[in-house]
């Protein structure tokens, strides 16, 4: 996502690095009163500078978690090869309980391209529209044919 401008400078066709650029999208597609839950490898990568590249000024309406603190974090930061299905599932199992909860929620962005994976599974649990880096590639490959 840092890079997404200085690449699409470069290149000839339209271009996308994170899922995130559909984020703007999002806040406008659900009510004012509404937020959308955005997860990802590790929060606190989410910062201002992030925002402000997305033209995101006020972040009251994202609730944004991490895997950090998570067996599956660990193991993807130690990058020792295939990440352990049952411990993956578990843990977002857990991001998935803690959104359950929230009523404000009205959809949820899966930052990381791992949660492609289970955003069906995140659909189901949660009945809430699911976005991911599958559908933000779809969207691409639709749009130029």
């Amino acid at each position: 996502m840092r890079y997404q401008q200085a690449i699409a400078d470069a290149v000839s066709v339209p271009v996308s690095t994170s899922s995130l650029l559909l984020l703007p999208m999002l806040l406008s597609n659900v009510p004012a009163n509404k937020k959308v839950a955005v997860l990802t490898y590790d929060s606190r990568y989410l910062d201002a500078g992030i925002m402000a590249s997305l033209s995101i000024k006020d972040t009251s309406r994202l609730v944004i978690e991490g895997l950090e603190g998570t067996e599956t974090y660990a193991y993807m930061w130690a990058e020792k090869g295939q990440i352990r299905v049952a411990d993956a599932l578990s843990d977002t199992d857990a991001i998935i309980e803690s959104l359950r909860k929230r009523e404000d929620i009205a959809a949820i962005l899966c930052e990381c391209t791992f949660f492609a994976r289970v955003s069906p599974r995140i659909r189901s649990a949660t009945g809430l529209p699911v976005y991911d880096a599958a559908l933000n590639a779809a969207l691409l490959v639709a749009a130029v044919g």
